[in-house]
């Protein structure tokens, strides 16, 4: 091979093909071969570069295809790749979940039947998941994220929690953990059942979206009167924004229990329990450095709310190089959190670009974000 080839496994993976190519050989060479034969293909990732491993999984099915004719050969492929997994037919997936001390093994018709009246639903979740998230499946633990600001910045604030004192040693840091971060925007209810289903502790981090009775436009999320979240309307079913506000700690601590109704109709439920595998995180009321009480809509005005003199040097120093814009607007007194984020954030991504690149971890974390990840950390 090549030198600029060593490294990537290309070695291993024409050596895979020939070996499956001789057990085919085999296959037809006996005469008192079984009715079925088994094609056993043990983590064909190993030593091998992700690319590889997508060229190797859309090119072996047809390989076998071609190969098989009339043997009555079945190929089973057991891997811990994500890429693997993208690219495979999700119908031909199977999983080995740890469930207390046991393992279950649970198929895609197990989890296909549990959508089985949300067939929509189901095709965005296949979708979502294989093409982009496919290391859900490998995953201990499993964080929802409500866009790009919260994933650009969740791993500094992983870190910050891993490095505060009042956290026990005895339990691993957060980024030593198996987590898999996804964006999921609002959405986060729709992958109950996947969650349910793979049995992963998961924390949702979204926001309480308030607005007002007709869900006209408010200057202080504090006027609310109703939350556009579709998650929390799911999660919190018949609580109402005051309830969410008001709402403890350890009551957004919830189990998922998926049920058959009458007519075959299934549908989740979440019950309030402390040993529950979801924990849902969104904006509290919150004391900033000057003793001000504020309730935040959104992960940038409670940002703002905690760290105005931060952002206004931000905004002074880097401008719209750090996603901002309305110098001015940002030192008037006037404007609550709220509108501040709404009028002077002219790009979310460089805002959360902004904050890494230029501030030294001088920003303090929202209590509501530091919470739900002491929780998971556990």
């Amino acid at each position: 091979m090549p030198e600029n080839y060593n490294g990537l496994g290309y070695m291993n993976l024409l050596g895979i093909i020939f070996e499956v190519k001789a057990c085919f050989q085999k296959f037809r060479q006996d005469s008192n071969r079984s009715k079925i034969n088994i094609l056993y293909i043990e983590e064909p990732e190993a030593h091998t570069h992700p690319q590889l491993q997508y060229v190797f999984i859309k090119n072996i099915g047809k390989l076998i295809e071609n190969e098989k004719d009339n043997l009555n050969v079945q190929t089973i492929i057991t891997t811990h790749s994500s890429h693997i997994v993208s690219q495979c037919k999700f119908e031909d997936t199977n999983f080995f979940i740890k469930e207390k001390d046991n393992a279950q093994i649970k198929s895609y018709a197990d989890l296909e039947n549990l959508y089985k009246n949300e067939k929509e639903v189901f095709e965005f979740v296949k979708k979502y998941i294989t093409l982009s998230r496919a290391e859900i499946f490998f995953a201990d633990k499993l964080i929802l994220i409500e866009g790009d600001t919260e994933r650009i910045l969740l791993p500094t604030m992983m870190e910050r929690v891993d490095n505060n004192k009042n956290n026990g040693k005895d339990v691993p840091p957060l980024l030593s953990q198996n987590i898999s971060v996804l964006v999921i925007g609002n959405h986060a209810h729709v992958l109950s059942k996947l969650i349910s289903f793979l049995n992963l502790k998961t924390l949702v981090i979204t926001d309480i979206d308030a607005k007002g009775i007709k869900g006209g436009k408010i200057k202080n999320p504090a006027e609310g009167k109703i939350t556009t979240n579709g998650s929390l309307k799911k999660f919190f079913k018949g609580k109402s924004f005051k309830d969410l506000r008001n709402l403890g700690k350890d009551k957004k601590i919830l189990s998922i229990e998926v049920k058959t109704e009458d007519r075959g109709k299934e549908n989740v439920e979440y019950k309030e329990d402390p040993n529950g595998n979801l924990r849902i995180a969104y904006q509290i009321k919150e004391k900033n450095s000057k003793e001000e009480s504020y309730q935040a809509t959104s992960f940038e005005d409670s940002f703002i709310h905690l760290n105005l003199e931060f952002v206004q040097k931000l905004a002074d120093e880097h401008g719209r190089n750090a996603g901002l814009k309305l110098v001015k607007k940002l030192k008037e007194t006037k404007f609550t959190p709220y509108e501040l984020s709404s009028n002077c954030i002219d790009s979310k991504t460089n805002f959360a670009i902004g904050i890494l690149m230029y501030g030294n971890n001088r920003w303090q974390i929202p209590k509501y974000i530091e919470e739900g990840l002491e929780w998971i950390r556990k």
